[in-house]
């Protein structure tokens, strides 16, 4: 950027001047005395009092100022040099604001081919299946329904309630790797993706920077510091901030205010199976597939991309992804979704996260509706807003895609607790005669799950800590010492048999069309069947 020298009062003027960072300011300054000679010139660090007094006390020795009188003037003149760092800043601005912005890279229009292929994907009656089949071609080779569902998520950013998730899995598991086939999916100017955020990352960006976008972060260790401003972001849409400011050390404090507009589709990935408690009310936790048997698909995934079909699998790769990316740019931003069987829906109300948890569900539903806009009537309210209605299709498709989502986000056990519980009862099997007690310790669990015991003490621990595993004699187990004294076990099968979750108690795809049926006499305008997909 072309910088013209400037003069400030008769004894000053800058020849140049560098921003190194933020409010810092190296200016080069060249000072005259009171009859316009030459007197001294120097690099001032703007931002330094030390480095603004210390050029001062130059210049005042080279104009000969007695010592009482540097003391006197001091102040005044860093004030002058203050000015100047105000000065430059808005220099910059200026050229800047005068400056041709380059043109922003915008995706090459779509052309009459491109436009019928991704329309005959938004409208297939099987459209979920048929983005399954394109997860699979991507190379995500089972996790059926956590693919789509990420899917769904990922779409959900041009919607005015978008959703969020977090991946969890061990380490080489395929997590980033499952977010990222989906994220290529979408169109590159939607995506911001990123293995780290500051803490105040999100205070500094454009204020449109996320807005419909897809926030991706591809490990949580990387957001933990941002996980406050993620979370606000989340809840409310937008990031609002105002904090004290000063351009330069020891000039006046300001308030700096500013808004980063939202919403956006979230998505992470963690080795962690703990989910901060303010954030699981806000977003699903996804968990992968690590059987054996999930393995060794990808395995033989990974030896079929390794010969010739190679270049023929990224070939229909990139085909896949044109379609979709031209796909989701025909979709309408922010189009609303109505849910016409509201009144028949249900959601147990006996703990106080349902009500975030009930909303999570109904996003399922529009964001199914959402993506399935060109098969749908679109329909206006007298002052032209425009709408679609939800289908029983769509409730059909989320709650069998929610039904596992809901028995990990909201089980009281994480994820490798449930598992080892469920091996554990299978191997003792069915509620034994009252009069016999079966017995376990430790040991026979590990050998059950064929894991090292030692790599499941905080297993046990939430297991004894949630009643699931009772001493021997069907009691509640005491904490005692470092946790790894012997302990001999019994399973609380009354927990066990009571423990119901909340898609149980949701009102089934069948029982919701019996009810429409029931209160809409024949006439009424027929919504579609329920879906094949999820018939047994």
């Amino acid at each position: 950027m072309k910088q013209e020298p400037f003069r400030y009062t008769q004894h000053f003027e800058v020849s140049s001047w560098k921003t190194n960072k933020p409010g810092e300011v190296t200016a080069e300054i060249v000072c005259y005395d009171i009859k316009g000679n030459w007197v001294c010139q120097d690099k001032v660090k703007l931002s330094s009092r030390d480095s603004r007094q210390k050029f001062l006390k130059l210049f005042f020795d080279k104009i000969n100022l007695a010592d009482a009188k540097q003391v006197e003037a001091l102040d005044k003149w860093d004030h002058y040099l203050c000015k100047i760092s105000e000065m430059t800043k808005q220099k910059d601005a200026e050229a800047a604001a005068s400056k041709k912005e380059p043109a922003t890279k915008q995706p090459a229009p779509i052309t009459d081919d491109e436009r019928n292929q991704a329309l005959a994907l938004l409208k297939d009656p099987d459209l979920l299946e048929r983005i399954k089949q394109d997860l699979t071609g991507m190379g995500i080779v089972g996790e059926d329904d956590n693919k789509v569902f990420v899917y769904l998520i990922a779409s959900s950013r041009k919607m005015k309630d978008p959703m969020g998730a977090t991946v969890k899995a061990s380490s080489s598991s395929g997590k980033n790797n499952l977010i990222g086939k989906v994220a290529s999916l979408m169109p590159e100017e939607d995506v911001r993706d990123f293995s780290y955020m500051s803490a105040k990352a999100l205070l500094h960006v454009a204020s449109d920077w996320a807005k419909h976008k897809l926030l991706m972060i591809t490990e949580i260790v990387g957001k933990e510091q941002a996980e406050y401003l993620i979370r606000v972001f989340q809840s409310e849409g937008k990031v609002r901030s105002a904090v004290t400011v000063r351009d330069q050390e020891g000039g006046p404090f300001r308030v700096e205010e500013k808004e980063v507009e939202g919403p956006a589709a979230y998505l992470d990935t963690t080795t962690s199976y703990y989910t901060h408690p303010e954030n699981a009310t806000r977003i699903f936790e996804i968990y992968l597939d690590e059987s054996h048997e999930q393995t060794d698909r990808i395995i033989q995934q990974q030896l079929r991309e390794a010969g010739l079909e190679k270049f023929e699998i990224e070939a229909e790769r990139e085909k896949i992804k044109k379609i979709h990316r031209t796909a989701q740019r025909l979709l309408k931003l922010g189009l609303d979704v109505i849910i016409p069987y509201n009144n028949l829906l249900n959601f147990p109300a006996d703990d106080v996260r349902g009500r975030r948890d009930c909303p999570k569900l109904l996003s399922v539903i529009r964001v199914i509706a959402f993506l399935h806009q060109h098969q749908r009537t679109h329909k206006q309210l007298p002052d032209g807003k425009e709408y679609i209605e939800a289908e029983l299709v769509d409730y059909d498709l989320a709650y069998n895609l929610v039904k596992q989502r809901f028995a990990d986000t909201l089980d009281d056990l994480d994820k490798r607790s449930r598992q080892v519980l469920e091996a554990v009862r299978e191997a003792i099997g069915p509620e034994p005669d009252p009069n016999v007690v079966t017995t376990f310790d430790r040991d026979r669990v590990a050998q059950i799950c064929r894991k090292r015991k030692n790599k499941l003490t905080k297993v046990f621990e939430e297991l004894e800590e949630n009643e699931y595993f009772l001493d021997a004699d069907g009691n509640p187990i005491q904490p005692r010492g470092n946790g790894t004294a012997k302990r001999t076990y019994t399973l609380n099968y009354a927990k066990l048999h009571n423990n119901k979750s909340v898609i149980d108690r949701l009102i089934t795809p069948e029982d919701l069309r019996k009810a429409w049926e029931s209160t809409h006499p024949e006439g009424d305008e027929p919504l579609s069947p329920l879906s094949p997909l999820s018939q047994p």
